[in-house]
């Protein structure tokens, strides 16, 4: 795979990851909060396997549209 970090060794896992939010809130404080709990989010799906190849979209608990997460998973110099 292209760009491969240096660190990666063969029959290892790369999970390419890019998240783009935008969150707007009523002070700083808040949209950290309102930010940090849909990167948490994020995280639980990820370590329970929910996600696949591609984009998903990251929304509110209201439903309104926060953003995407991109993943590739891939299998580096498989043995």
């Amino acid at each position: 795979m292209a760009n491969e970090p240096d660190w990666v060794g063969e029959g290892d896992t790369l999970i390419k990851c890019d998240v783009e939010l935008m969150v707007q809130g009523p002070s700083d404080k808040v949209t950290a909060g309102w930010t940090a709990k849909a990167l948490r989010e994020i995280a639980d799906k990820l370590e329970a396997d929910q996600y696949t190849d591609g984009f998903h979209d990251i929304t509110s608990k209201q439903g309104k549209k926060l953003g995407e997460v991109y993943f590739d998973f891939s299998e580096v110099n498989p043995i």
